[in-house]
């Protein structure tokens, strides 16, 4: 098996984090977000590759410092199904295909067995969520053979969606067109209405989505529970006080400074007697989630208050 991370996005969701690192990369619990997938699929498969785009070096030196791992530098993103198409000979064998910006802790090996024991040419990993109507709809019959897709419908008919992983056949290209540009848009449901044997399996895992910025608070702090987490590098005042807060490599927080479900990246400097809550704070901006989980940047006056650029 091989598999396939697509990493090449924007990850405007996520703006202005995304204005300096490329989304994968993000710290997720003081490690890179791809990295928690990745290490997953190097376990299972022969060889990992990712196409790579947008603030594509510090990604390019991230895969070149893990073994077995490639990839393939698009100028400008092209999208997941014309990815494919471009990258076709590499699809020589069963791959796993992921998004590279999720959590999930599936089961590969259950995911591939399942693949192969339905004869697919395409399996598309699901989970199921409470409200799917912000989310690519599935509707299957009872063994899992796909008949419709509805992409944000008001009126679902299924609660069941992609989850954004996939097992695809190499024999699945001799049906693929060029022109398609999005694999749950363009490319799946032409495949299915051609009647090319496309089947949903069931994840059931915990799968979270980290695409927006309440999201890539709130999902680290249910990760992290009650406690703290603090980068070995990191420097702490002992008059400091943080409760449910990650820090970073390098952070520096000094005497005084209380921090309340925060996320402070790497590098970053929280000056004494600061008080902060429900952010997420870099060594350029300090991003607050209100109670009602809207995320907007913090006012520019209060950003020299939070934060200075480098560690004193």
């Amino acid at each position: 098996m091989k598999a396939y991370l697509l990493a090449a996005g924007r990850g405007s969701r996520l703006r202005p984090l995304t204005d300096v690192l490329p989304k994968p990369l993000v710290p997720f619990l003081n490690k890179p977000l791809v990295s928690y997938q990745h290490h997953k699929l190097l376990a299972h498969a022969e060889e990992v590759r990712f196409n790579v785009s947008y603030l594509a070096e510090p990604l390019i030196r991230y895969v070149e410092a893990t073994p077995r791992t490639s990839y393939c530098l698009e100028n400008q993103p092209l999208g997941s199904a014309r990815t494919i198409w471009e990258e076709r000979a590499y699809f020589d064998q069963t791959t796993l295909v992921a998004c590279a910006d999720i959590m999930a802790d599936y089961d590969v090996e259950q995911l591939l067995k399942k693949h192969r024991q339905t004869g697919a040419k395409v399996t598309i990993g699901t989970v199921t969520v409470s409200d799917p109507r912000a989310y690519g709809v599935i509707v299957s019959d009872e063994e899992g053979s796909i008949r419709e897709f509805q992409e944000k419908p008001e009126c679902p008919l299924s609660n069941m969606i992609s989850s954004g992983i996939y097992v695809l056949e190499p024999e699945v290209l001799t049906s693929w067109d060029p022109s398609w540009v999005d694999l749950g848009t363009d490319a799946f449901p032409a495949l299915v209405a051609a009647g090319i044997p496309v089947y949903a399996y069931p994840l059931g895992c915990t799968w979270q989505d980290v695409g927006k910025l309440d999201d890539y608070l709130l999902v680290q702090l249910q990760h992290l529970g009650t406690g703290n987490l603090i980068h070995p590098t990191a420097q702490v005042h002992p008059r400091a006080i943080l409760q449910r807060t990650i820090v970073g490599a390098k952070a520096v927080i000094e005497a005084g400074a209380h921090l309340t479900n925060c996320i402070v990246w790497p590098d970053t400097h929280i000056l004494a007697d600061t008080e902060i809550a429900m952010s997420i704070v870099t060594s350029t901006v300090a991003v607050q989630i209100e109670r009602r989980h809207r995320a907007e940047p913090a006012l520019a006056e209060n950003r020299k208050k939070l934060v200075c650029s480098s560690p004193a």
